[in-house]
């Protein structure tokens, strides 16, 4: 039973930290770069931009190093503008000992203008034991380049996996708590039956 919690737990850090939180946390610090270094930086962003496995995989990079503005970068407009709107903000975990693989990606629709990206993240729980968590990302293509619009995952192994949306903030905040109270209500169950 404490591995079920556990489990819980720590899916849900797999995106409540990622992601979350009107008006928490803090942002990252702009630097001031030359205009020249700012337009090499934003070539070869819309360079990794040309396929979603790509886009993915640097997403992915900027939450293990904790690269909140890089992290943002990759998300579709509407997100970035629906995440300022509501002064939401991704919230990458920052862990060095967070590994990642991108293992499939399926493209969606007629002319194939969306895809879902599967992933598995690693990590080590506090207690030491490996843990292992698949999220498959939703893309959208902007133009030529393709950006992050949301993501799914399976926090509790008895219900289905949760959607979440970057370009609904407050559907995405109100999921969380579901997913907090769930966890204390689990948690509280759990204690009662020892």
């Amino acid at each position: 039973m404490f591995r079920v919690r556990q489990k819980a737990n720590l899916a849900c850090a797999a995106f409540g930290t990622l992601v979350l939180c009107a008006g928490c946390g803090s942002q990252e610090t702009p630097t001031n770069l030359s205009v020249s270094s700012q337009a090499t930086k934003v070539a070869a962003m819309k360079k990794v931009m040309k396929t979603p496995d790509a886009t993915v995989k640097v997403f992915l990079q900027s939450l293990k190093l904790g690269h909140q503005q890089r992290a943002t970068e990759l998300l579709t407009s509407l997100a970035q503008q629906e995440m300022q709107r509501h002064e939401a903000m991704i919230q990458p975990p920052g862990s060095t000992t967070a590994t990642f693989e991108v293992t499939q990606v399926e493209y969606v629709g007629e002319q194939q203008e969306a895809a879902h990206v599967f992933s598995l993240w690693r990590d080590t729980d506090p207690e030491g034991d490996l843990t292992e968590h698949e999220i498959v990302w939703i893309l959208r293509q902007q133009g030529d380049e393709w950006a992050i619009a949301g993501f799914a995952t399976r926090v509790f192994d008895d219900r289905p996996p949760i959607i979440l949306n970057f370009e609904d903030p407050m559907d995405l905040h109100r999921k969380r708590n579901a997913v907090d109270a769930e966890i204390a209500r689990r948690n509280r169950t759990e204690s009662q039956t020892r």
